[in-house]
């Protein structure tokens, strides 16, 4: 939700910032300091958007406006406890998250529309799928995401086999160099964001598809890396933790996932975050990657830019925010936490989320962020959702007897496309290329032009590895000019 306070003294309150623009209230300016915190670690702080003057409400808070005064209160919270429960068994655990999670997805099947869900090669939608699938009398229907067979990133062989061991109908959606090209100012225009992947565009084309076969609502697994620790970052963090950390089972996390470096998991030199060490004591593996990004970005940038913004600290700023929230968790956990106040607040379930499925109007349910569920998890110790480096380990046993063996015995791959040099068509060449010479780039008032056309000539003959540290930063300069574009963006 997003509200804006008029020169008036009134207040106006909408979900999308678009709708405070055309009531006339506001005009879209960038809020360069917002924008400073996207540029370092990619995401705008919790309270802010890029829009200058147009606040965001934080998750899990209420407004109250009294007196021509805006309050915030919080009305929950994840709960993340550092007391875990070690004397409860594991098949007990097992037993009472399984009745948990059925009775979530069981509540959000209840609709007077049509529903379906989504389905990718990971656990967490084909757990909901299988659910699903148990509670109705008709064939579920599924909806995947392709990448043009892809390797490591087309996954629809896996939920091919998904589906037909579950009896659903299984409906495919071609995302391509070429509709990357035609979907991306109207993906982003709709989730109001930036964006550090075109999967952005794979969850715009995912819910158009979904609207036009006459679903209104749908499932998906969001939520469940959240609740039981499934990102590569956490088992990372889990080694960083110990005093003798594997060096070998860190080498090995790196080398399967190797699509997720810069972005998931560091590489190379990063912006300094030692602020947020000396606050917290640590920096999280999955901040450790954002700094990554935003060196890159920041080598883009206008010095006057960045002179403007000297003596900002968006790592500090976050960690002395949330330092109460985490004090006594685990490692794991306050990364966790921090992860879900910025990553899955502002941009998996804002950005990628919301932002892409009422574009369409279509509801998205996420049954792993049921709260009952959240707070049967709170205390569950950590062996329970990493066990031997294998991510969700009591929902892999939970759902053993649904999933196939492949899914059962594969490790998380979040979804995510191929880098652009590996989908590009003449049109998605055209497309980068125009973009980043056209006006609406020039206005950016950011980014350096020469800088980037020099970045822009290094990346055209990039390595495949190179490409996919790149395509974030190639990304976040395409959003961007989006943004000014279809917005007309004022400084």
């Amino acid at each position: 939700m997003c509200y804006t306070q008029a020169l008036d003294g009134q207040i106006c309150i909408a979900s999308e910032a678009k709708a405070i623009f055309a009531a006339g209230v506001a005009r879209p300016t960038w809020d360069q300091q917002a924008l400073y915190g996207a540029f370092s670690m990619q995401y705008t702080p919790i309270d802010r958007t890029v829009f200058e003057g147009i606040a965001q409400l934080p998750p899990c808070h209420m407004l109250v406006w009294q007196d021509g005064v805006v309050h915030l209160q919080k009305y929950w919270d994840t709960g993340l406890s550092p007391e875990k429960d070690e004397t409860t068994s594991e098949a007990e655990w097992q037993e009472r998250f399984f009745a948990t999670l059925k009775q979530a997805v069981h509540l959000r099947l209840d609709a007077d529309v049509p529903v379906c869900a989504h389905l990718s090669g990971g656990i967490d939608s084909a757990s909901i799928a299988a659910i699903a699938t148990q509670h109705t009398q008709t064939p579920v229907d599924c909806f995947t995401v392709r990448f043009g067979g892809l390797d490591g990133y087309d996954e629809y062989i896996i939920a091919k086999e998904m589906a037909t061991h579950i009896g659903a109908r299984l409906h495919t959606v071609e995302v391509t160099g070429d509709s990357v090209a035609d979907h991306l100012s109207d993906a982003v225009y709709f989730s109001e964001g930036l964006s550090i992947n075109s999967h952005l565009v794979g969850k715009y084309q995912l819910n158009r598809a979904i609207a036009k076969a006459g679903f209104k609502v749908a499932l998906s697994g969001e939520g469940a890396d959240e609740l039981l620790a499934g990102y590569p970052h956490l088992r990372e963090d889990m080694l960083d933790a110990q005093e003798n950390g594997s060096a070998a089972a860190r080498q090995a996390l790196y080398a399967g996932n190797a699509k997720l470096a810069g972005v998931f998991l560091a590489e190379g030199a990063m912006l300094d975050t030692g602020g947020m060490t000396r606050c917290l004591g640590f920096t999280p593996s999955f901040l450790r990657a954002k700094a990554s990004l935003g060196l890159r970005l920041h080598a883009l940038m206008e010095d006057d830019y960045l002179q403007a913004m000297q003596g900002r600290d968006p790592y500090a700023d976050m960690a002395a925010h949330y330092a109460p929230d985490v004090a006594g968790l685990s490692r794991v956990d306050a990364a966790s936490h921090l992860w879900i106040k910025s990553a899955l607040a502002n941009y998996i379930l804002r950005t990628l989320g919301d932002g892409c499925e009422m574009s369409h109007a279509v509801e998205g349910r996420v049954p792993f962020l049921d709260h009952h569920l959240f707070e049967l998890c709170r205390r569950m110790p950590l062996h329970l959702k990493i066990r031997d480096m294998r991510e969700k380990h009591i929902l892999r046993e939970a759902m053993r007897p649904y999933l196939t063996n492949t899914l059962y015995n594969r490790q998380k791959h979040p979804f995510i496309a191929p880098p652009a040099a590996r989908m590009m068509t003449p049109r998605l060449r055209d497309y980068i290329a125009d973009t980043l010479a056209s006006y609406a780039f020039a206005k950016l008032p950011f980014f350096n032009r020469r800088k980037v056309a020099a970045w822009h000539q290094s990346y055209d003959t990039a390595s495949d590895a190179a490409a996919v540290t790149q395509e974030p930063v190639l990304m976040t300069l395409l959003t961007a000019t989006a943004l000014q574009d279809r917005y007309g963006m004022a400084a």
